[in-house]
């Protein structure tokens, strides 16, 4: 039975729309039209209200950071290893891997490291970690995101059926689903537009401009577009979907982080 609750929202919806979507999809229609003729709400706003809809859809397994590209500690690393890769990547949280590297045991916050600056020969990784949560690659984001808020953590390892460990996932993952992506007070254009993933290959932002990719990589890409994230789809023809490879001029590019409405990270490795 309906409660007056959900009531009130239905007849306001019904004022505004004339009639009550069946689905998402007609609900969206209907907005894009409100948004185009009616001036209730900008595109920006539009486009959160798309990516809230879209969120149940979403799985951890389209999102999260693959292991591969994990930036990561290791659970006998001495201070000074950590202190540099703290410094030289400048996240706010760093999972640790044990001995073999195969599975996430714990998250290092990087300001736990303070409390070892006069004293670094007392720092053991094991004694300061955090204890992370684990999900499995298939749970959908809505659910994802009452987890963060009820563990009161901003990562979660994400393991597959044998419980290996195959990549992580953090609440800003979550909410560049809805927002765009975020960028923080580390995330500078000129030296942040691309860094070393963990099997050294190197990882670019897809706002990066052709022409600074060209002088980058010594490339010869055409430059009648302005980043590399509107080339890659001019040259396919869509945008493509996360884990997607495309191979052209003398480049494998492969889409770390997209979703439906934009492409944000690109692995770049050279065809040779």
């Amino acid at each position: 039975m309906t409660n007056d609750k959900s009531k009130s929202w239905s007849h306001r919806l019904q004022s505004i729309l004339g009639t009550i979507p069946k689905n998402k999809e007609e609900l969206l229609t209907h907005l894009r039209m409100l948004q185009e003729h009616g001036g209730y709400w900008d595109k920006r706003s539009l486009e959160m209200i798309e990516g809230v809809l879209s969120m149940s859809e979403w799985q951890i397994r389209d999102v999260m950071i693959p292991k591969n590209d994990i930036i990561g500690l290791a659970v006998h690393d001495t201070y000074q290893h950590a202190l540099k890769i703290v410094c030289d990547n400048a996240h706010s949280r760093y999972p640790v891997f044990d001995d073999d590297g195969e599975r996430v045991i714990g998250v290092l916050l990087a300001k736990d490291l303070l409390r070892f600056a006069n004293a670094p020969e007392t720092f053991a990784i094991r004694d300061v970690m955090r204890r992370p949560i684990f999900e499995p690659p298939s749970k959908n984001l809505n659910a994802m995101l009452d987890d963060f808020r009820r563990h009161r953590t901003h990562m979660a390892i994400i393991i597959d059926e044998h419980e290996e460990s195959v990549g992580i996932l953090t609440i800003e993952d979550v909410l560049e689903r809805i927002v765009g992506e975020i960028e923080d007070e580390f995330d500078d254009d000129d030296d942040r537009m691309q860094y070393k993933a963990a099997d050294g290959k190197t990882v670019i932002k897809a706002s990066m401009s052709v022409e600074e990719f060209n002088t980058l990589f010594n490339a010869q890409l055409p430059e009648d577009v302005d980043n590399i994230a509107g080339w890659l789809a001019a040259e396919i023809g869509y945008l493509p979907p996360k884990n997607y490879i495309h191979r052209s001029n003398g480049f494998i590019f492969r889409v770390l982080n997209a979703d439906d409405r934009r492409i944000y990270t690109l692995k770049i490795e050279r065809k040779d």
